[in-house]
């Protein structure tokens, strides 16, 4: 699935969300802000709000961490969220968006 600057899966296990926002080559971890909790998510680039709201279901706070990576040339900060529910399929990234079945 995915929401304005940003693009969600489930990973190959269905165990973990993946996020991936696309972001400048130059961004560094001190201009991120990532509030994970076990039922929300809150994430800016350089003070520029991305992704907010409540997740579609819990996820395990000690499991999921982020990192920053790049591919074909593109930089992105990817976001993986351990699910509580491992085998419990998302609608949604986020509770009131519409649903697009994880894939």
């Amino acid at each position: 699935g995915s929401g304005p600057g940003y693009a969600w899966q489930a990973s190959g296990s269905g165990h973990e969300i993946c996020i991936s926002i696309p972001i400048d080559d130059d961004i560094t971890a001190r201009q991120l802000e990532i509030d994970l909790r076990t039922f929300s998510l809150n994430c800016k680039v350089k003070g520029k709000l991305i992704v907010e709201g409540k997740l579609w279901s819990e996820i395990i706070m000690d499991e999921s961490s982020w990192d920053l990576g790049s591919k074909d040339g593109q930089s992105f900060l990817l976001l993986y969220l351990a699910k509580l529910k491992r085998s419990q399929r998302w609608d949604a990234l986020l509770k009131g968006k519409p649903a697009v079945i994880e894939g």
